[in-house]
């Protein structure tokens, strides 16, 4: 019975040995190349070029749909211009949280959703545009169908923050 216990606790030294000689993300990715950052980081890793950073703290699944090499390129044509973005939107979503920035210039946003465990999940950069039709008002007026009080509970005037989608996990690779 001694001898069971001395090759149970042998058998387990060397799986905690080989588990903590072996630190792997949750991405599946080794964590040498860059520490996960916080989600509030990710507009200044952008904008110092850290995109070897960014692209190993993202999901497998992202990383399956865009290879490292186009998310430099990418990462670089996005933010030609920009001096820092401004954040405008956190908020939860479904087991994530997503965040939105948006450029000093107002031309280009970045959406984002992260793991608990800082894991990038989706990454979406884009353009921003505004148009002269959007201070444009109706001189028309309309009779509802309803009568009495009622809550518009979406109105908002910025491209970045009216995208509504429905997605999972599998499906957020967007970059």
């Amino acid at each position: 019975m001694k001898r069971l216990g001395k090759i149970s606790l042998a058998l387990l030294a060397v799986i905690v040995i080989v588990a903590c000689s072996n630190k792997k993300g949750s991405n599946g990715e080794n964590d040498s190349p860059s520490q996960s950052f916080p989600p509030e980081d990710l507009p200044e890793k952008f904008l110092a070029g850290e995109f070897e950073a960014i692209y190993h703290q993202t999901s497998k699944a992202f990383q399956e749909s865009v290879s490292l090499k186009e998310f430099k390129k990418l990462g670089k044509d996005f933010t030609k211009g920009v001096n820092n973005f401004e954040s405008v939107s956190t908020m939860p979503v479904q087991a994530f949280t997503e965040y939105q920035w948006i450029s000093d210039a107002g031309d280009k946003g970045i959406r984002s959703y992260f793991a608990e465990d800082y894991t990038i999940e989706g990454l979406q950069v884009l353009p921003i545009h505004s148009y002269e039709s959007d201070e444009v008002y109706t001189k028309n007026t309309y009779q509802m169908p309803m009568a009495g009080e009622w809550f518009t509970f979406w109105v908002v005037r910025m491209s970045l923050s009216t995208i509504i989608m429905q997605w999972k996990a599998k499906d957020m690779p967007m970059i």
